[in-house]
């Protein structure tokens, strides 16, 4: 779930290790931007096929507004067992934070809080880099992604 402050482009990439990564989605939302209907929290899902992984990452592009990027919540959704948030009460990390609002808080299932960058741009180009850590099935180190991926199922209450 997008906070008004989010990516006009970003790629929605896995990994079973963290070395080595694979794309999944590509979106640009010049065409068509997000809405938020007066609102402050826009939802955007992005499917893709079944993968294995034990990683997902988000790697921001070219920023829609002049602030920096915000997700009220990310979710990895599997289509399998579509009640499952693989992503809900994972480690999170991100390439930048703003101080009150950790990578920690888009993954906590928490309807009042977000992550959010700072505005400038990595040493890579990217605007940002977010990623969490899967849960696994059945004690395996690896999670199996089918169908929908960053599904946002919560957003800021009201």
């Amino acid at each position: 779930m997008w906070e008004q402050a989010y990516a006009r482009t970003y790629v929605v990439q896995v990994s079973t290790g963290t070395a080595q990564w694979t794309d999944v989605a590509r979106v640009d939302n010049r065409a068509v931007p997000l809405l938020f209907n007066r609102g402050n929290a826009s939802r955007q899902v992005k499917e893709f096929d079944a993968r294995t992984a034990r990683f997902g990452r988000i790697v921001g592009g070219v920023r829609q507004t002049s602030w920096g990027n915000s997700l009220w919540s990310l979710s990895v959704i599997d289509s399998r067992d579509p009640g499952t948030d693989l992503a809900l009460h994972r480690l999170a990390t991100a390439s930048t934070e703003e101080g009150d609002h950790p990578a920690a808080h888009a993954t906590d299932g928490g309807s009042g809080t977000r992550w959010s960058s700072h505005s400038t741009v990595s040493s890579d180009g990217s605007q940002f880099s977010f990623w969490a850590s899967l849960r696994t099935e059945s004690g395996s180190r690896e999670s199996r992604l089918s169908g929908r991926a960053w599904a946002p199922v919560r957003g800021p209450a009201g």
